[in-house]
């Protein structure tokens, strides 16, 4: 078989066969950030104009325990649209680059554990606190109701999705997420260590 692992994973979420770089521009990208198996830029939309995230993955680095990490993160994702939650568009895979590109939504406000800093001194307050806690359970409600399991729930993975007082807020990072059976009615137990050690 001429497709790889990743494509026999991806066939289904892959745009048919489209090319990544024909459909996105690059060549004014941002790095938004980056981590053992790849990194986040910005990329715009040659059809659209549009600014999207992109989180482009090494296959060859991820071995098979990542690619396992990477079909819970997509299958996740894919069953999830809400405010609070950053929204997978496509994927695309580049078998003669060894590659995998996530287009996400773009958030560009930064982590809420940043702007909790920026009130270290006199405190957030009690209102705003409130309604950032109740948009976060939102979110995790959301998953739960879709039988996602995040796993990963911290400061670090909620992000604005913009500078602005009233941007809203998102729940990124699905890379540790588990998908239960759907209509499972609670049965299904897990165990292991995941998430930050911090």
């Amino acid at each position: 078989d001429s497709r790889s692992i990743i494509g026999k994973l991806m066939q289904e979420h892959t745009s048919d066969g489209r090319c990544f770089y024909k459909e996105y521009d690059d060549s004014r990208s941002q790095t938004i950030g980056s981590g053992m198996s790849g990194s986040v830029v910005t990329a715009r939309s040659r059809k659209t104009g549009v600014t999207y995230a992109v989180k482009t993955l090494n296959i060859e680095m991820m071995g098979v325990d990542g690619m396992a990490e990477l079909r819970k993160e997509v299958a996740a994702m894919r069953r999830l649209d809400h405010p609070n939650i950053v929204r997978l568009f496509e994927t695309f895979e580049e078998p003669e680059t060894g590659s995998i590109h996530m287009v996400l939504e773009l958030c560009l406000g930064g982590e809420l554990v940043q702007r909790m800093m920026d009130h270290e001194k006199e405190g957030m307050p009690e209102f705003e606190a409130a309604r950032l806690v109740s948009k976060m359970l939102s979110a995790l409600r959301h998953c739960h109701e879709h039988d996602v399991v995040h796993r990963d729930v911290k400061l670090d993975n909620f992000v604005y999705e913009g500078t602005a007082e009233d941007a809203e807020l998102k729940l990124i990072d699905f890379g540790l997420s588990h998908l239960c059976q759907r209509g499972g009615g609670g049965s299904e137990a897990m165990s292991g260590r995941v998430g930050t050690l911090s």
